[in-house]
């Protein structure tokens, strides 16, 4: 029951013994079954109200189908006794007949002589063909048993390939897993990110073991470098980017003391291309990204990116700066990259993300977020500590995937800091 909103209740239900899951929610309060198979059902139904909250007990009905007549065991034994009686019965018929038969030929001996000797003729006809079926079906038992003998030869060696295979995944999944402890030794610590950048935050939640979603911190000069990077792919493909990207933006970085964004995204693109041949293979792979310079000196901030927005909030709103259209990396020998400079002054928040979160699946409806939500969600939460901010951020996006028992379909990593003039 809901007395603050009643018109908005909703409902799911689902019918133990015939589904496994819960309907989608409906504001309709009745369900309808057709054609139950007989058996045991158990009904259940729950509520949820326009806050979202679902009914803690859900109602359940327990019924029984009984089976119709004709699957009852003593129908099935009439059934049985009937057509025992009915070849009975046929089978009386005959034997009276082939009597009356014996007599009337016994009558008639001598005048159906010749049609006897025909019928004999026919008889043994027929058993030279029965002799002749016979060693068909004789080959044929051969070529079966034969037959069987090659399954049971390939079923030992589908056996062995199992064994082999289920090893081999072994060796895979210790393969992966070390590869995350290697990506995880490449990325940043926090303590290392709280060098550069005190009040700071990063979500980084990888679809699978290991992630194409990655961040990278360094500093140079008077200026503290940050970039949110979104490989093509996830998975140990994407994996493979998130390194090269990260041994290249320390190469630009640090090697080349680069500390221009713009400049940095450019000499990025070339040196993926270099490392992935792109120029003489079909890879394709590359990256989105957006990466600003912190210019704490003059209390200003430089950013550029590859078709990632950056954002900021400040007194609660959020503003968007769109970016370059270029991804990093892919057919384009070299690609120039546009700078933007703003002052910061006050508490603002900053952030950096890939398109992971907003492009999650769920809710109610079985929709993406979407980046009205996103950053509507990031404006409600500036506000609050930024621990809190990325608290509120992985139960919102757990909450949206159970809600449409969604699971997660990509990378995702949101870098959040704030400055203060």
């Amino acid at each position: 029951m809901s007395y603050k909103s009643p018109e908005k209740l909703l409902y799911e239900y689902k019918l133990e013994g015939f589904e496994e899951n819960w309907s989608p929610a409906m504001s309709a309060n009745f369900a309808t079954y057709t054609s139950l198979p007989s058996g045991e059902y158990k009904f259940l139904a729950r509520a949820i109200n326009s806050d979202g909250v679902v009914s803690v007990n859900p109602i359940e009905i327990s019924f029984q189908i009984t089976p119709p007549i004709w699957e009852s065991i003593w129908f099935k034994i009439l059934v049985g006794l009937g057509i025992i009686a009915l070849m009975y019965g046929f089978h009386n018929l005959r034997m009276r007949k082939i009597r009356q038969d014996k007599a009337k030929l016994e009558a008639i001996v001598q005048e159906r002589t010749e049609e006897i000797v025909a019928q004999k003729e026919e008889i043994q006809s027929y058993n030279d063909s029965l002799v002749e079926r016979n060693a068909e079906v004789s080959q044929q038992k051969e070529e079966i048993l034969t037959q069987r003998d090659d399954i049971l030869q390939k079923a030992e060696q589908l056996s062995v390939f199992y064994k082999d295979s289920k090893e081999q995944n072994k060796k895979i999944g210790q393969s992966i897993r070390y590869a995350e402890r290697i990506q995880k030794a490449m990325l940043p610590s926090e303590r290392a990110v709280a060098s550069y950048v005190p009040n700071n935050f990063i979500y980084h939640k990888p679809k699978d073991v290991v992630s194409g979603d990655s961040y990278w911190v360094g500093e140079i000069q008077d200026y503290t470098i940050i970039a949110a990077i979104d490989c093509t792919g996830h998975g140990v493909p994407g994996a493979i980017m998130t390194m090269a990207s990260n041994l290249a933006l320390s190469q630009i970085v640090n090697a080349e003391q680069i500390s221009k964004p713009s400049e940095i995204l450019s000499r990025l693109h070339v040196l993926i291309r270099t490392t992935l041949a792109q120029e003489e293979s079909d890879i394709r792979d590359g990256m989105d990204l957006v990466l600003c310079a912190i210019d704490k000196q003059n209390k200003r901030i430089h950013f550029a990116g590859a078709k990632r927005a950056f954002l900021l909030v400040k007194d609660g709103k959020l503003e968007s700066f769109k970016t370059d259209k270029h991804s990093i990396g892919g057919r384009s020998e070299s690609v120039d990259f546009s700078d933007q400079s703003i002052p910061y002054d006050g508490e603002t928040t900053f952030y950096l993300t890939s398109d992971g979160y907003q492009d999650q699946f769920g809710g109610s409806k079985n929709r993406k977020i979407g980046r009205k939500r996103f950053y509507s969600l990031l404006e409600e939460t500036s506000l609050l500590p930024l621990a809190e901010q990325k608290e509120r951020l992985a139960t919102f996006i757990q909450k949206w995937q159970e809600e449409g028992d969604e699971e997660q379909i990509d990378d995702q990593v949101i870098i959040g800091f704030i400055l203060s003039s």
